[in-house]
């Protein structure tokens, strides 16, 4: 997960959808992977899974968090 979150970081800041500001930042590290964790787990139907769609849909809420994370990180410096 930490080297797929990396590569989605890095493209990221290569298509310039990066912010440096503290808003967009907890936008993207708390809400978008929230939003995300719902999307996939109730409106995809992951529910019918059991605990594996559950553990899938969160642990893909956390690279979707951890990307966004890592792409503000790179964005910050100089």
């Amino acid at each position: 997960m930490d080297r797929y979150s990396t590569l989605g970081a890095k493209l990221l800041v290569a298509k310039g959808k990066t912010s440096r500001s503290v808003v967009a930042f907890a936008y993207n590290v708390f809400i978008i992977p929230f939003s995300t964790f719902v999307w996939n787990y109730f409106f995809r139907l992951g529910i019918l899974d059991g605990r594996e769609g559950f553990l899938l849909h969160l642990y893909h809420s956390g690279y979707t968090s951890w990307k966004y994370a890592k792409a503000w990180q790179a964005a910050r410096k100089p």
